[in-house]
């Protein structure tokens, strides 16, 4: 599906299947400029929008600063030697963080009440 193009159900995906070699940058590059074209969302609107906008209401949602910083593939704060020995990959904490924000965009596109089930632990 086309970056940007209309899915099923008349819902808008950002992004789509990578072409070859196609980095994520070049990927968010061009969902951006169709949400542009499309008109929906303001010309003077970036990348970092959307990372602030995500990060945001992740955070509001009780996800943990420590997993979304992995799911921004982001260096947490601390001990540098802790991220030098850590190995962990935290795949299932990103997944579960990435599925609670989708259902709760999914939620507010349709207007339905959200489902989400905040984190354990709150905010840290």
């Amino acid at each position: 599906m086309a970056a940007g193009a209309a899915g099923a159900a008349g819902r808008w995906y950002l992004l789509s299947d990578p072409l070859p070699g196609e980095s994520v940058a070049a990927r968010a590059k061009k969902a951006i400029a169709s949400l542009r074209w499309a008109g929906l969302i303001p010309p003077d609107y970036h990348r970092h929008d959307f990372r602030r906008t995500v990060t945001t209401g992740m955070v509001s949602l009780g996800i943990a600063h420590g997993t979304l910083a992995h799911v921004l593939n982001q260096q947490e704060g601390g001990p540098r030697a802790t991220a030098v020995y850590n190995r962990h990959t935290y795949d299932t904490e990103k997944r579960t963080a990435l599925e609670t924000w989708s259902r709760h965009l999914d939620a507010l596109l349709t207007g339905q009440t959200s489902r989400v089930v905040p984190f354990a632990g709150g905010r840290r």
